[in-house]
């Protein structure tokens, strides 16, 4: 199994050369190359998701300390079919998307790169191999932000590898203070030596390491890349980077606090409470800032800081409840939140729209694109029966059950205030959308593009059918624990 592990990544990896030397600009060609080795990906991974226990894989020795280690656990299933299954869906997005783009091939081979990174990401087996993963996702991902190499683009992708490194670089602190005091391998309830732990030096180099990885998810006070970088880039590329690359940083505080550390040396800490505070800040933070922004984009950007930290709270709880509510936010917002930057692409590419103050009439110029979004912003806001209802739901009572003092109740009262921030941002644009202000706006029809609306329906339909039929992921999410 640990051979079809290792090919979810090198068949990407042969085809981004291939795709990035290519000559030959074949449609059909182009665009089977892009969708074969995901596809290919995808059913790896289904075939992996049925197998049992597997003890870990040494795949090489760096030193007798530093081993490269690959393993397939409940977790690696998760993000590993997850990511899979978005991925394909926003490749055939962008087909359309960079139709006329002559620089598609080499975008198409980062995203091949980017999409490997992950999946040695979610399949990695001790804390170095992550961290070394970790670090390739950012410097694939990053061509991705740079792709219409304009100035903003290029500022907005040095901002975005100088926040994510530097990020990563606060883990790497905790990778090399952890490795010393815990085993070689993840081990689900942790591995720590405690013999070997100074109580306050490993409570600040845990929270360094929190932050750190934590700002990949956008999480206070590391957070301001994700809005300059949303903007800027292709589409595509925002809704990876929202949905799907910002879950690298949840994958790694999972890990940590799951499968190194241990529930026990945090829960009630200073270390925990303070990791709790940023988490609560960076809903608040997010929610407010998405309020204020025209640009379209830039207020998606900001709901993701926000919305990625509703994963986090739950993580942070360390009860079964809030933890089922994470993960099933990991799913909600992964599909929601590609979902509405592709939508925001579509009016960029279509009407050349960037502003929400230029949404008025689109409802009725773009009625499917614009009722995906919309289905998608209930979503998000948590009304039922969406998926984001489920989600939210198991993490407002996991919250309330934590025992911790204070914290029981201010969460819920943050989720509260922040859906109904949610709500106002997002909805705005569908009243716009739908109930115009003004009185001269054109409502004639645009040509929906299959290859437009085809992913956004599925995400939108995902959205309401995980809602409707929750019992079958949350019994899921329930196994992988």
């Amino acid at each position: 199994m640990y051979v079809l592990s290792l090919l979810t990544s090198l068949i990407p990896i042969l085809i981004s050369l291939v795709l990035y030397f290519k000559k030959n600009n074949n449609k059909i060609l182009n665009r089977i190359l892009c969708i074969a080795p995901l596809g290919i990906s995808l059913i790896l991974n289904i075939v992996i998701c049925f197998t049992g226990h597997l003890e870990p894989l040494v795949l090489f020795k760096i030193s007798e300390d530093l081993l490269i280690v690959a393993q397939i656990d409940t977790t690696s299933k998760f993000f590993a079919l997850l990511i899979s299954l978005i991925m394909i869906i926003v490749t055939i997005y962008s087909f359309k998307y960079f139709e006329e783009d002559e620089r598609k091939n080499h975008f198409d081979a980062f995203f091949m790169l980017s999409y490997a990174a992950l999946m040695m990401l979610t399949y990695s087996g001790n804390l170095i191999t992550m961290y070394i993963t970790f670090e390739m996702v950012t410097l694939l991902s990053m061509p991705l932000v740079l792709h219409e190499k304009t100035k903003e683009s290029i500022d907005a992708a040095l901002k975005y590898l100088i926040y994510s490194v530097g990020g990563a670089f606060l883990g790497f602190i905790g990778v090399v203070y952890l490795s010393s005091c815990s085993g070689n391998f993840f081990v689900l309830g942790g591995s720590l030596v405690t013999s070997s732990i100074n109580k306050n030096v490993f409570n600040v180099v845990l929270l360094l390491m929190l932050i750190g990885f934590g700002t990949k998810c956008g999480m206070f006070p590391l957070h301001n890349w994700l809005p300059t970088a949303h903007p800027v880039a292709p589409a595509p590329a925002s809704s990876i980077l929202s949905g799907i690359i910002t879950k690298s940083g949840v994958i790694a505080i999972i890990r940590i606090v799951y499968y190194v550390v241990g529930t026990e040396f945090i829960i009630g800490t200073w270390l925990h409470y303070t990791w709790i505070i940023l988490i609560l800040i960076t809903i608040l933070l997010g929610s407010f800032m998405a309020c204020v922004q025209k640009n379209l984009k830039k207020r998606l950007a900001f709901s993701s800081v926000s919305q990625i930290s509703y994963v986090l709270l739950g993580i942070s709880m360390f009860n079964t409840t809030a933890l089922q509510g994470a993960y099933a936010q990991v799913v909600s917002h992964a599909v929601i939140k590609v979902c509405l930057f592709l939508v925001a692409g579509v009016l960029i590419h279509v009407l050349h729209i960037h502003n929400v103050d230029e949404l008025d009439g689109v409802g009725k110029k773009m009625p499917i694109t614009m009722w995906c979004y919309t289905i998608c912003a209930l979503g998000l806001i948590g009304v039922p029966p969406t998926s984001g209802f489920v989600s939210k739901w198991y993490l407002a009572t996991g919250a309330l059950s934590s025992g911790l003092k204070v914290i029981d109740i201010i969460a819920p009262i943050v989720l509260i205030i922040s859906a109904i921030l949610t709500a106002y941002y997002l909805l705005d644009c569908t009243i716009r959308a739908f109930f115009p202000s003004k009185k001269d706006v054109n409502y004639e029809k645009v040509k929906e593009e299959p290859l437009f609306v085809v992913p956004l329906i599925i995400l939108a339909s995902a959205t309401i059918l995980i809602g409707l039929c929750a019992s079958p992921l949350l019994n899921l999410i329930a196994s992988y624990m």
